[in-house]
C-alpha cells in the first residue's frame, strides 16, 4: 500500500481505500487528527472551530488546501467525535434540584453555542464572547469539570 498522509489527495485515497483494513483506517484516522490538532486530538481545536463544524463550516478542521484525503477522514472524524463529546458535556451539567427548577421557570432557553459561550466568558473572565472562540475544547472540557464539582459541592452543602 502506497504511503497515506497530509499529502494524499482525497482522489488518490478513493482509489485505495477499498483495500485499506479496518485497523490501517483507525491509523489514518488518528494520524489526520492528531496532524491538525495534536496529541491532545480534537480537544485540542479550538472552540471557534468546533462550534462552526458543528454547523457544517469545516474551515476550521481542514489544512488550507482542504482537498486532502486527511481532510475528508477529519470532517468523518469529527462527526463520529462530537456525539462523545456531547455526551461528555451532558455528563458535566449538574441536575437542576426542584427548587433551582422553581426558580428557573420563564426564563430562556439558549442554544448550545450560547450557552459555551456564555459559560465560558463567565468562566474564564473574558472581557467578550469573541474571545471564547480562541479557547481549545479541552479547555473548555476541564472548566466544565471543575464548575461540575464545585455546583455538586454547593449543592450537596444546601441539603
Amino acid at each position: 500500500m502506497p504511503k497515506i498522509d497530509r499529502h494524499t489527495t482525497a482522489r488518490d485515497f478513493a482509489e485505495i481505500e477499498p483495500y485499506v483494513s479496518d485497523a490501517q483506517r483507525a491509523a489514518i484516522k488518528d494520524a489526520a487528527v492528531r496532524s491538525l490538532f495534536g496529541e491532545a486530538g480534537f480537544y485540542g481545536m479550538t472552540i471557534g472551530a468546533m462550534l462552526d463544524a458543528m454547523h457544517g463550516n469545516y474551515k476550521g478542521i481542514r489544512q488550507d488546501d482542504g482537498n486532502t484525503c486527511f481532510d475528508v477522514i477529519r470532517i468523518e472524524a469529527f462527526a463520529d467525535w462530537v456525539d462523545e463529546f456531547l455526551d461528555v458535556v451532558q455528563r458535566l451539567t449538574p441536575k437542576p434540584s426542584p427548587k433551582q427548577m422553581k426558580n428557573a421557570a420563564g426564563t430562556m432557553k439558549m442554544t448550545f453555542d450560547e450557552s459555551v459561550y456564555v459559560f465560558c466568558r463567565a468562566y474564564f473572565g473574558l472581557p467578550n464572547f469573541d474571545a471564547v472562540n480562541g479557547l481549545t475544547v479541552g479547555d473548555y472540557v476541564l472548566a466544565k469539570k471543575d464548575d461540575f464539582n464545585q455546583r455538586t459541592i454547593d449543592n450537596n452543602m444546601m441539603q
